[in-house]
């Protein structure tokens, strides 16, 4: 658990990054051999809070501390044939 959010609710929430933090996690590694993948989701830059709360890297636990918001997929509007 993690701010009072079970683990089976992590994928459910995500944290918003400025495009600063966005490019100084690119590529970094938040434990081993596991990297920040920063993406670009409703115009915001984000990572997932499996990311955040896996981090062991010392130089970027600032990320814990990123507020956290909820997030639900939107269906694609993607008509399968």
């Amino acid at each position: 658990m993690f701010r009072n959010i079970p683990q089976e609710e992590y994928s459910q929430y995500i944290a918003i990054l400025t495009e600063q933090q966005a490019l100084d996690l690119t590529d970094q590694e938040y434990t081993n051999y596991c990297y920040f993948n920063p993406i670009i989701l409703d115009n915001n830059w984000i990572i997932t809070m499996e990311e955040i709360v896996n981090c062991t890297n010392e130089q970027f636990m600032w990320v814990k501390d990123l507020p956290l918001i909820p997030y639900v997929p939107q269906p694609n509007n993607i008509e399968l044939t």
